[in-house]
């Protein structure tokens, strides 16, 4: 690259090394961003994961029971006075 000022001392070189250094920078911080958005996906995935494993221990089970009484109460037909098995209604 010629430059249009250079003299003896050289200050186009001085430039052009200012500006590699620049250019280095730039691509060192581009990668760190692009390091930093991949950790923070990466995070948010394992948060999810450990959301999403929290409800099926905790409350997984108290959804399945839930499900488990709304079924028996749709399939009750009536007449009878012990709904629950085993159960008198005297007791």
């Amino acid at each position: 690259m010629m430059c249009p000022q250079q003299t003896a001392d050289g200050p186009c070189d001085s430039v052009l090394a200012r500006l590699d250094m620049l250019s280095d920078l730039f691509r060192r911080r581009l990668e760190d961003d692009r390091a930093k958005a991949k950790a923070i996906d990466e995070l948010a995935r394992r948060l999810r994961a450990a959301e999403e494993g929290q409800f099926r221990q905790v409350l997984h089970p108290l959804v399945r029971r839930l499900a488990l009484v709304l079924d028996r109460l749709y399939a009750y037909a009536g007449g009878e006075r012990d709904f629950v098995p085993g159960r008198s209604s005297s007791s």
